[in-house]
């Protein structure tokens, strides 16, 4: 199913990301508020004030692990849960590239792609202000709340399309053959033909009749020799559905009964 970027195209109106994106490149200007100090930062950062856009191309880095996005989210959260609308803003512009490819892959239509936005935006605000700082990766906890609140909100974009009423004998319709109560590949069978439906087809596929071999006759006799008394032997016939056994075992004589 072809995925939408809620992405501003030319002549659409912009959605709530790229308003939040602007008002974050504004907030991080010469004179913007939006800056944190690297020197308490630590690992390595620049020991001067830097603005969050910088800080976001840092930490856009593969080699920057989750102790660094720890040491970073932690502050940040913190004032935007003590300062609010201000360093909201900052969070979201700092998560800004997560949410985008989020929201691309929740939309299904151009048509939803203000709403997906609007709908991540909230979704990480609430997360933002719920996740818990006590535990590790919390750019992991921020993006999987996000993410879990916005599906919560749209199950019908997942959901089988429904069928329309008229359509319902169409698609209950048997198959063919399953009206009489026969299973397809038993429409070929003959009456009295007792054989079962893999065995009939084995036997189909080998062009005759069937393997006497593998299907002796149901009645089969062989002749035992019992000595019954002293100079006296007696034939006596069994009766079984094994095959005929060899001459050797025929011609046996019995111990004493």
């Amino acid at each position: 199913m072809p995925r939408f970027a809620p992405d501003r195209q030319d002549g659409d109106a912009p959605n709530l990301l790229d308003i939040a994106e602007r008002t974050f490149q504004l907030l991080c200007g010469e004179s913007g508020p939006l800056r944190v100090d690297g020197d308490l930062i630590g690992y390595g950062l620049p020991a001067r004030p830097i603005s969050l856009a910088e800080l976001r191309l840092i930490l856009s880095h593969p080699a920057i692990g989750h102790p660094v996005r720890d040491a970073v989210w932690h502050p940040l959260i913190t004032l935007a849960r003590a300062h609010g609308d201000t360093w909201i803003i900052g969070c979201i512009g700092l998560a800004l590239p997560a949410l985008r490819r989020l929201a691309a892959r929740l939309c299904r239509t151009p048509g939803d792609a203000a709403d997906v936005a609007a709908e991540v935006v909230v979704a990480f605000t609430h997360a933002v202000h719920n996740v818990r700082l006590d535990r590790p990766r919390l750019a992991v906890q921020l993006h999987r709340a996000t993410r879990m609140a916005c599906l919560r909100t749209r199950p019908a974009a997942s959901a089988p399309a429904p069928v329309p009423p008229w359509t319902l004998e169409e698609h209950t319709r048997p198959l063919h053959g399953l009206e009489h109560g026969l299973h397809p590949r038993d429409q070929d069978a003959e009456p009295g033909d007792r054989r079962s439906t893999p065995q009939r087809v084995r036997d189909r596929h080998t062009h005759g009749a069937p393997d006497p071999r593998r299907h002796p006759p149901a009645k089969a006799f062989f002749v035992t020799t019992a000595k019954s008394g002293p100079g006296m032997t007696v034939n006596t016939a069994a009766k079984t559905r094994k095959a005929p056994v060899e001459s050797t075992v025929a011609s046996q004589h019995v111990a004493d009964l």
